[in-house]
């Protein structure tokens, strides 16, 4: 109890070197060594608790040794005390009204009780008095349960600064959502302005080739088709950007059924011939069993098949070639385009499929497209169940690979059905 000390009263010393003396009570320093009240001497002597007799005219009957160390004085100069002179900074405080009430109306109570000394110490005490039948005062035992509240403290902290982060964590994603629906809204909205007089452009070229506004001479002609091609090149990267949009926003369907491999393959490779004559590289095809299927929406994994060629295209140089393949274990069915490319450092696998990256794009070896292609061609692939994924080796070629899942069909039963052609 001797923690409780006014604001302005000098800190008492606390001597925990020196052996307390034995409990000293008006009545065992009279009564015969065969007295019980010597078994109530130990057992209070023996408890780490604080304990403090308390007479009905607030005299102290009786103290234990763990308050007798920690007042730093003899029990003989304690027992005999008014308990309010003794501790005098309870005077006027909740621990006075606590203490008088449970005297007058003889019901045990337990109270926690903050002690402040500015610049002294902070401590929290726990505190159960009882009434004593046997004497008319009161039982008091007392002890310091500060590491315990420091450490729900500190709990209590620790769960504020976590609720503070997730809350925080959960604002930053927020903010960051909106600003990517804004930028998702102006990229749609651009594309579509960008779109409209594009077209128009392409109709109007239609029609001088058509002759509508009068003959039209072979460099006219010519130059018209060049019109056409970069139109239709812009168009397509406007078309880009919309789709990624699009995918962004979570705003495509998938009308998924059981699509045949080798009937998609084909029609995307009916789209690419041309470029890969143009840029002089071997194309080597398989074919696969028409009737082998896989669950999709067959017009995006067109796309993404095409979307696929044509990265390889891009960087794979003249007198190359690209293979198309398929493979399938348990219930994936994989489609690989393996090329004879630049490839890709094993630091930036990882970043192509991330939008408007191209990992060899230079000022002076302008590469075509805006590095969305392989970015949607994933999206879309995650969008029916499956996935895209590369391995490269730098200067050899890379493999890209996508996956989707079976339905419906034995994959047993998938088998080559024609030797490998070039084109």
């Amino acid at each position: 109890m001797s923690i409780i000390e006014r604001d302005n009263a000098p800190e008492t010393t606390w001597t925990t070197e020196r052996q307390p003396e034995r409990v000293a009570t008006a009545a065992t320093r009279s009564a015969h060594s065969s007295d019980p009240s010597h078994d109530i001497d130990d057992i209070l002597n023996s408890m780490a608790d604080g304990y403090v007799g308390v007479a009905p005219d607030w005299a102290i009957t009786t103290v234990n040794h763990t308050t007798v160390r920690l007042q730093g004085a003899p029990a003989s100069s304690i027992i005999g005390c008014n308990f309010w002179e003794l501790w005098p900074s309870t005077l006027g405080t909740d621990i006075e009204r606590f203490y008088r009430n449970v005297m007058t109306i003889r019901v045990a109570a337990h109270f926690e009780y903050h002690v402040v000394v500015p610049e002294v110490r902070d401590n929290w005490l726990e505190i159960d008095a009882y009434p004593n039948k046997k004497t008319g005062g009161l039982s008091i035992f007392w002890r310091d349960i500060t590491p315990r509240k420091r450490g729900e403290a500190a709990e209590r902290a620790h769960r504020a600064a976590l609720e503070q982060q997730r809350h925080d964590a959960e604002a930053a994603q927020r903010a960051a959502e909106a600003a990517n629906a804004a930028k998702s809204q102006f990229l749609a909205a651009m594309s579509h302005e960008l779109r409209t007089p594009l077209n128009a452009i392409c109709g109007y070229v239609d029609l001088l080739e058509l002759g509508v506004h009068g003959p039209v001479t072979e460099d006219q002609t010519l130059a018209l088709r060049r019109i056409k091609t970069n139109q239709q090149h812009l168009l397509g990267l406007i078309n880009d950007v919309l789709n990624f949009t699009k995918l962004s926003a979570s705003q495509v369907t998938y009308q998924m059924s059981d699509v045949s491999v080798d009937v998609a393959l084909r029609a995307a490779e009916v789209m690419v011939l041309p470029q890969m004559h143009a840029a002089q590289l071997n194309y080597v095809y398989g074919g696969y069993d028409p009737d082998v299927t896989v669950y999709a929406d067959e017009e995006k994994l067109r796309q993404i098949v095409l979307n696929v060629l044509s990265n390889s295209i891009k960087f794979t140089p003249r007198g190359g070639s690209i293979r198309l393949s398929c493979a399938h274990d348990a219930d994936i069915f994989r489609i690989c385009v393996t090329d004879t490319g630049v490839g890709i450092p094993p630091d930036k696998l990882d970043t192509i499929f991330e939008p408007f990256v191209q990992v060899e794009r230079r000022l002076n070896q302008p590469i075509d497209g805006i590095g969305l292609g392989l970015a949607i061609s994933r999206q879309l692939a995650r969008g029916m169940g499956g996935d895209l994924t590369a391995t490269s080796t730098l200067g050899v070629g890379s493999v890209f690979s996508i996956t989707l899942p079976v339905r419906r069909q034995e994959l047993q039963s998938a088998k080559s059905s024609a030797a490998p052609r070039k084109r």
